[in-house]
């Protein structure tokens, strides 16, 4: 077997048990912003160019594309769009084997590497939550974009900025991803081009995100706390944030190890993913809240100074039994962490499969009625819900004993999960020229009123408003397409 047949065979093979890893999650539906991206996908069928508006203050064309196609392939059939995500895992998982071997480290080493972050239950939300794949795809396009340039010296660099353009428009915190690249080439001189290249699309990027968004949705805490939570960062994809303690020595004591493995590996690829892990957790610090996909691009830098870690303590063997037992002890503590990672990924598959039943569970109570919806008609639905299955949720979680889900509850949703338009449109059967929107207070005719008590949804008569809360009173039109675009987003 030639070496190149022995590297693709090694890629696929470590692609596949990443899949498998996940592949549980084909039966487990949508939860939280799933639905919000659902409920967008009939718009976007009816005006492509939609994929280019804001949405979660974010400007993500490429991530509300690949939903698009999954809309396209299987509406919203879940598994779909699982499968899509597995299948990124995968390719991702394939490309990072490629990196370590291209940064010189073994074939063994690379590909415990390689499973070590691919199997890292701390990075399983990405892969896991749809909603999540931004991060998926800004990971994957700066590893492509990399492993291209590295395996082809002298070659043509277009392609590379190409792919790196696209990681951008997926998610931005590929542009972190971007100051680290330099780093990883040995020759970075001779590829100054492609390096302006890149500066020239992060300054660009940055630009134009100035330009349209209004809100960076940072948390507005001071210098110091933002110090102290930097470490808890850094840690936690190593599975060691549970013991930082958030004080001053905790911070001296994970900034002096950071350092000092810094310079004991700075003439290797070390150094490079200590800045990539340094420079793509840099983002995450400010943010208000921390979930764990957004540690799946950084975690990448952990693979790389793996490697180096492996070829820096090779020299030191030297004594035939070290030689021996050492590699020996270290695949036997490997397979430990990655058996009890993959435990726990199937863990947390059960999680979402918690997290997912009280959301269909609604779009299976509403079917039956927005199915009766004439175009044009408005659907007025008073929540007398109790309004506890957020809290029922997180409670659930919590008692299971995994790692903690962020569940947010949606003050203008039905019984606080999934807005009406957005369930108009996944609950309805696709209408072309049709779909759910927004209605005003005002100015529809054609009424129709439900009532929903969290165990069924049936239609009522017209009551009085002034006696309903107004939280618990929601408005959405089955209507023309064109009336939908004509609101403000």
């Amino acid at each position: 077997m030639t070496t190149g047949s022995r590297t693709l065979l090694g890629a696929v093979l470590l692609a596949a048990i990443a899949c498998a890893a996940h592949a549980p999650v084909l039966d487990v539906g949508f939860f939280s912003d799933d639905y919000q991206w659902l409920g967008r996908m009939n718009a976007t069928m009816e005006r492509p160019s939609y994929v280019f508006t804001v949405f979660f203050r974010d400007f993500n064309p490429v991530l509300h594309s690949s939903f698009a196609l999954d809309w396209i392939l299987g509406g919203s059939s879940a598994w779909v769009w699982h499968a899509d995500s597995i299948l990124l895992h995968g390719l991702t998982t394939a490309l990072l084997f490629l990196l370590c071997l291209r940064l010189g480290a073994t074939y063994p080493v690379a590909a415990a590497a390689t499973l070590l972050w691919s199997l890292n239950v701390r990075l399983s939300e990405a892969v896991l939550w749809p909603a999540a794949r931004g991060h998926q795809l800004a990971t994957l396009c700066t590893l492509a974009a990399l492993v291209w340039v590295l395996g082809r010296p002298g070659g043509s660099r277009w392609p590379a900025l190409l792919i790196v353009g696209i990681g951008l428009f997926a998610k931005e915190t590929a542009l972190f991803a971007i100051v680290a690249i330099p780093f990883f080439l040995p020759e970075w001189k001779r590829e100054r081009r492609f390096l302006a290249g890149c500066a020239g699309l992060g300054a660009g990027f940055v630009l134009l995100n100035v330009f349209i968004k209004g809100d960076l949705h940072t948390s507005g805490a001071g210098l110091g706390a933002l110090l102290l939570k930097a470490p808890f960062i850094l840690l936690r994809p190593l599975g060691l944030g549970d013991i930082y303690r958030f004080d001053l020595a905790s911070l001296i004591v994970v900034g002096a190890a950071f350092a000092a493995l810094a310079w004991w590996l700075r003439r290797g690829s070390g150094l490079a993913g200590l800045i990539w892990v340094l420079a793509c957790s840099a983002p995450i610090v400010p943010l208000d809240k921390l979930s764990s996909r957004y540690l799946y691009l950084p975690a990448v830098g952990y693979a790389v100074v793996f490697c180096a870690l492996c070829t820096a303590i090779r020299p030191h063997l030297r004594s035939d039994i070290l030689r021996r037992w050492v590699p020996l002890g270290a695949a036997a503590a490997i397979v430990l962490v990655l058996l009890a990672n993959t435990l726990r990924i199937q863990r947390e598959i059960g999680d979402y499969r918690v997290l997912a039943q009280p959301y269909g569970e609604l779009i299976e109570r509403f079917g039956p009625a927005v199915s009766t919806l004439a175009p044009g008609e408005v659907i007025l639905v008073v929540d007398a819900a109790p309004q506890t299955t957020i809290r029922d949720l997180t409670r659930e979680i919590n008692e299971r004993g995994n790692i903690t889900k962020l569940i947010p509850y949606r003050r203008h949703a039905i019984d606080g999960l999934i807005e009406l338009p957005d369930l108009l449109n996944v609950a309805r059967p696709r209408l072309p020229g049709t779909l759910g929107r927004p209605a005003s207070e005002a100015g529809d005719s054609t009424i129709r009123w439900f009532r929903h008590d969290g165990i069924s949804v049936s239609e009522v008569q017209a009551q009085p408003l002034d006696t309903i809360p107004v939280e618990r009173v929601h408005r959405a039109a089955w209507d023309d397409a064109a009336r939908h675009f004509a609101q403000p987003l």
